[in-house]
């Protein structure tokens, strides 16, 4: 045996009690940091390599940090039995009590820092639907650490990053059902829910036993219930996943924890009471299951809370697929716009500034940490990845652009070089030393594999935009022959989806370049109006027009061209014209102005866009579809997030949310592409999505509700309401019962017209031709003149009716009505017009509107309702004007 000498055994004896101590240190450092206050669980099971890995994607905090402290080492939920709990039924009264669910999965709106944020920044909104990746991206992260250090492209790239942890193969779908579907759904939804819509039933007729009134929740704590319940259902299954992947010892260990953890902290159970004293159950439960399981009101009760699931769920869907949309296009498609760079920055630097005086009692803001499953995602273009999961429907291949001449190009025609203009506006991409006479995908972006923000950076030009099929080239020719007697000097895009014919494109052609020198008569009462050179000086005729043929067969993937139709190839025709300045119009929108002259309304100017109301008929909507468009639009929180405006009252106060059915007339649309390139995508998309476009008749709304969806309320109202066009009727041919003459005039017309509102004045365009009755070759002219209540001063035969049918409309005077501030009825004792507008459905095959031009009257002795329009007399030099283009447009010799 070594004998140790005294100084060495001490030696040892430092050496092992170091030792010790150092382990001591370690085992502490390990128990505080990865068992201290959090459920166990072992992450040997799991493939650190891995990113599909649902372990990755579910990782808890073990309690909510309402202060909103970083969560930096989180852990993971315990063992579940369950995917819905008692307190969990979508049909029970009262409110939810915070249980083990909230604490395990806590809500981030509830943090004392997301409160604070609203409240700081003054945002509110009843319903407020969020993207279900917000909640994906608040379990990993505290709302100060993400809003603290993360600047605008970091968010971007985050956001993007869950909806891949959350789904790898997430992709829009643009022909998805969004209606609620039973059978085998519903089946499913009754063998899931059984347990608490039985509870939820028996509860309901205990109430009803004790005759104590069941209330029904207000649309509101209804929408917050579902909420709850369906993200905890969501996140409930992730966990499953995690726990049905630990081995069998693990989990019996766990649920033992559990339950151990569960029993100490029982309390006694506390009988339910409410105002009228403790709810009695003294029945047996199954026996009273078995007593209603049958019954035809307790399988009502199933449909009716199925519906109300399903409901939620698919505006869930609806939700989600339009935030990922504007998301998509404010991260990746404008980020790159210096004014969005500008605002970001700015935001990003004040709310950093906010985030601080919120955690003014920490010494700074937690640091973000990235979670382990993010780190299993990398670094990449999340543009370049998601640009064909969010736009599944493009082809990615350009339109064709075809000259009159016959000449093919392949990307957006440079119309400086082509029409020899320099006002027409350049491409980003265009280089003035080039010769090219079309649009290159830009040269600084030539390394960019996105298809969008190139095509938006190609497109150039300002021009005018039509989308037509074969059945619509009468319209078509007479508006270019129209377009040359206004004398117009921009580009015309014909924009079809693979439907015009030669045939039809040679009318047009003709239409647009043969000589036109055979004018009529009416011209020489105004050719001193125009300028010198207004007729072509080889033909002495008008001037031709630069007309091109756009052919879209080609952007949209074959298997959602389905999708285009109708109304929808308009949609298609806005964005893939090749003109950065559009207007776009219907065949047989009627233009009374130079068309250069629209660009130059101050409203397209201080905003980009230029929209005109229609008239404003009281015809009801519901008032479900503007509380439905409002619930689903942006959510608070991406406000927060990425500086997308909530709704304001510049579209909630428009007459559509208060029940009006028609508010835009979309036969003329002006837009500044680069100004709003986002927000014409969101129209388009809408398409896509059944209950947003139902919100539109056609495409009458499509416009202005797409850009607000689009966080983009920067668009323009004309403030006239349409207009009748055309001549009054006499007084002495709408006589009261008593035989005295209306205060009101009367005006009945077919067509809608726009007053500019910069004068109160100017006839801007009008709708449906410039025949008087558009409808005339459908018109039972034999019905028709049997009626005489109106077109009195015509003889009431077949030939009059006809040729005045077929003649061009006379524009004497246009009558814009009031409309009541309230949209109701202005009821009267003198036989004076309540409302605006009458439809009088014996002319002009249904479609003869008559305008007033003021609307209530004496409602008795001491009170008067009467409402005062706009009443506009066009003098001679106008009407000649309108006479000419109507025998333009018309052809009359």
């Amino acid at each position: 045996m070594i004998k140790l000498s005294s100084r060495s055994r001490k030696k040892v004896t430092i050496y092992y009690a170091s030792v010790a101590l150092w382990a001591l240190l370690i085992l502490t450092w390990y128990h505080y940091n990865y068992n201290y206050n959090y459920k166990s669980e072992t992450l040997l099971n799991h493939s650190i390599y891995d990113m599909y890995d649902d372990h990755y994607n579910n990782q808890q905090p073990s309690s909510p940090k309402l202060s909103g402290t970083s969560n930096t080492g989180k852990k993971f939920p315990p063992s579940l039995a369950d995917t819905a709990t008692e307190t969990d039924s979508l049909a029970e009264n009262g409110d939810d009590a915070v249980d083990g669910d909230d604490l395990l999965f806590p809500n981030f709106k509830n943090t004392t820092v997301y409160q604070n944020l609203l409240d700081d920044y003054n945002l509110s909104k009843q319903i407020d639907f969020h993207s279900t990746v917000y909640d994906s991206i608040f379990q990993h992260h505290s709302m100060d650490s993400v809003l603290g250090n993360l600047n605008f492209q970091q968010r971007c790239d985050l956001f993007f990053k869950h909806i891949f942890l959350n789904n790898p193969n997430w992709i829009f779908d643009p022909t998805e059902n969004y209606n609620v579907v039973w059978g085998a759904p519903f089946e499913t939804y009754k063998k899931m829910h059984k347990e608490e819509l039985e509870k939820a039933y028996a509860k309901q007729l205990q109430l009803k036993q004790q005759q104590v009134p069941i209330k029904e929740p207000t649309e509101v704590e209804l929408h917050l219930k579902l909420q709850r319940l369906q993200r905890l259902e969501r996140q409930k299954e992730q966990a499953l996943k995690v726990q049905n992947a630990q081995p069998m010892k693990q989990q019996n260990q766990q649920n033992q924890q559990n339950q151990k953890q569960q029993q100490g902290g029982q309390n006694s159970p506390v009988q339910q009471q409410n105002q009228y004293g403790p709810l009695q159950n003294n029945l047996n439960p199954r026996d009273v299951v078995a007593s209603f399981v049958d019954t035809p009101d307790y399988k009502e009760f199933q449909r009716s809370s199925y519906t109300k699931w399903k409901s939620h769920e698919s505006d869930q869907k609806i939700v989600d697929n339009v935030s990922v949309l504007r998301l998509y296009n404010k991260c990746y498609l404008s980020n790159d716009e210096p004014k969005q760079q500008q605002q970001t920055a700015k935001f990003i630097k004040q709310q950093k500034s906010v985030i601080r005086q919120i955690d003014d009692d920490r010494s700074q803001i937690p640091k973000f940490v990235t979670s382990e499953p993010e780190q299993r995602i990398a670094d990449v273009d999340f543009s370049e990845v998601f640009q064909r999961r969010v736009y599944p429907w493009l082809s990615y291949e350009l339109p064709v652009f075809e000259r009159w001449t016959g000449e093919i190009f392949n990307s957006p025609p440079n119309y400086r070089d082509i029409l020899n203009d320099p006002t027409q506006p350049l491409a980003k991409s265009y280089s003035s030393s080039s010769s090219s006479s079309s649009a290159s995908w830009p040269t600084s972006l030539k390394q960019s594999n996105n298809f969008l923000r190139n095509f938006k950076h190609a497109c150039q030009g300002k021009g005018i935009v039509l989308s037509i099929a074969d059945k619509h080239v009468e319209y078509t020719v007479s508006l270019i022959h129209l377009l040359r007697a206004l004398n117009n000097k921009l580009p015309i895009q014909i924009v079809y989806h693979d439907n015009l014919n030669d045939d039809t494109k040679r009318q047009i052609v003709t239409a647009a370049r043969e000589d036109f020198s055979h004018l009529p008569q009416s011209f020489q009462k105004i050719a001193h109006l125009f300028p010198s050179d207004y007729l072509d000086p080889k033909s002495k005729g008008l001037p031709k027009q630069e007309v091109w043929f756009v052919n879209t067969a080609s952007v949209i993937n074959e298997r959602y061209k389905s999708q285009f139709g109708g109304f929808a190839n308009k949609l298609l025709a806005t964005f893939f014209n090749s003109f950065n300045e559009m207007m776009v119009i219907d065949a047989d929108t009627v233009m009374m102005q130079d068309p250069k002259k629209y660009f130059q309304l101050q409203g397209y100017k201080d905003t980009g866009t230029f929209f005109f109301r229609d008239r404003a008929v009281i015809q009801n909507r519901h008032l479900s579809d503007g509380q439905f468009f409002h619930k689903i639009s942006q959510s608070t929180v991406d406000s927060l997030m990425f500086d997308v405006p909530l709704l304001t009252d510049f579209t909630l106060r428009r007459d559509y949310f208060r029940g009006l059915l028609h508010t835009m007339e979309s036969g003329m649309v002006l837009i500044n592409r680069p100004l709003h390139f986002n927000s014409i995508l969101m129209v388009v998309h809408m398409n896509f999505m059944h209950p947003l476009k139902r919100l539109s008749y056609g495409d009458k709304e499509l416009y202005w509700l797409g850009f607000a969806l689009a966080g983009d309320e920067n668009y323009h109202f004309n403030k006239h309401g349409a207009a009748a066009i055309g001549e009054m009727t006499n007084p002495h041919e709408r006589p009261r019962p008593d035989g005295t003459l209306h205060n009101s005039k009367e005006l009945c017309s077919p067509h809608p017209g726009h007053i500019s509102e910069e004068n109160n004045h100017t006839l801007l365009w009008i709708n449906s031709g410039f025949r008087f009755c558009h409808q005339a070759p459908m018109v039972n002219f034999n019905k028709e003149i049997t009626f005489g209540s109106r077109l009195k001063s015509l003889p009431q035969t077949i030939e009059a009716f006809r040729a005045f049918y077929y003649s061009p409309l006379r524009i004497k005077t246009a009558i814009v009505p009031p409309q009541d501030p309230e949209i109701h009825h202005r009821r009267n004792i003198q036989d004076e017009p309540t409302h605006g507008w009458l439809m009088d459905q014996n002319y002009c095959q249904k479609y003869l509107w008559c305008g007033y031009s003021s609307i209530g009257g004496k409602v008795n002795d001491h009170e008067d309702n009467t409402m005062e329009g706009l009443v506009i007399e066009y003098g001679p030099k106008e009407r000649a004007m309108f006479d000419y283009l109507g025998d333009i447009w018309i052809g009359v010799e």
